[in-house]
């Protein structure tokens, strides 16, 4: 080893003796300082993090107490709007749609019973002048007004049951990958959850800042510019957290110490197609150079 080098290697030693740290701890060090000023990089008037591409999870809930019948996709699978997820029983709607078409049958056969009736009543019952009169009182419209009724809610409720039947096909709403999947066979009731699908695409973008940023710079409908390959492009603010939270491993970068700040979501510009998941970079303008930056 030549003498420059050794000299060298013994300053190094030394330095980290009085600092009190092993090398390895200092590139720690280093490396986190890097990160730091890497996600919250500023300049004269804004300052910069690091954010990703979010979107929370859609779940597929039953319509009604039943059981699966069919499931046609597993957890981690990648589905296209409209595609087949699972089939529910129908056994639960056409047993009740088989009570409607019944109770319809007797309530046609009971106006017309009660038709019968009010006729047979108002002859024996009625002078013959008097069931002449024009205008008359007469029970006849009333005895239709009340069969009448029942037949149009037995009707609205075979309606609601066809449609509920469509529904026994459940199929995704949008593009994604299945997160989870009830088991076939399983018993469900209403507002159960069948299938939860984790989009495709973003619907938000997610930044995470210390917690001591100007409230001013963050404010719900702030503006904020996403600079990154997938897009660069002007959003808002949408909301903020409550609480200081870990990021998303993504934005660690190179250092192996967790990311912790305030997440501030914002609103995925038009015309960017960003994917769950996709680092960006977010730019906020500082109060005072908010409206300014607003121009841009």
């Amino acid at each position: 080893m030549s003498e420059p080098f050794s000299r060298l290697r013994r300053s190094w030693e030394r330095v980290n003796d009085a600092l009190g740290v092993r090398p390895v701890a200092l590139m720690v060090l280093v490396a986190s300082g890097f990160l730091l000023i890497q996600l919250t990089g500023s300049a004269a008037g804004q300052f910069r993090v690091r954010a990703v591409g979010h979107a929370a999870e859609v779940a597929h809930a039953a319509p009604l107490r039943t059981t699966i019948a069919e499931v046609a996709v597993a957890a981690g699978d990648r589905i296209e709007p409209g595609q087949l997820l699972m089939r529910l029983s129908p056994e639960p709607v056409d047993r009740e749609r088989a009570e409607v078409e019944r109770g319809l049958e007797v309530v046609a056969a009971e106006a017309r019973l009660a038709s019968l009736q009010v006729q047979v009543d108002e002859e024996t019952w009625l002078d013959p002048e008097v069931r002449s009169r024009r205008g008359r009182p007469s029970l006849g419209p009333a005895q239709r007004a009340l069969h009448e009724a029942r037949r149009a809610a037995l009707e609205q409720r075979r309606d609601e049951l066809e449609s509920l039947r469509g529904a026994l096909e459940v199929r995704a709403e949008l593009a994604g990958i299945v997160l989870r999947v009830a088991p076939n066979g399983a018993g469900v009731d209403r507002g159960d959850e069948l299938v939860s699908i984790v989009p495709a695409r973003a619907t938000e973008v997610v930044a995470y800042i210390a917690s001591d940023t100007d409230p001013e710079a963050i404010a719900i409908g702030a503006p904020a510019w996403l600079e990154g390959a997938a897009c660069s492009a002007r959003g808002r603010v949408l909301r903020s957290g409550a609480r200081v939270e870990e990021a998303p491993g993504q934005l660690r970068e190179l250092s192996v110490l967790p990311v912790f700040g305030v997440p501030v979501f914002l609103t995925v510009p038009e015309g960017c197609s960003l994917g769950v998941g996709q680092v960006v970079t977010a730019r906020f303008a500082r109060q005072a150079d908010a409206g300014s930056g607003a121009r841009e």
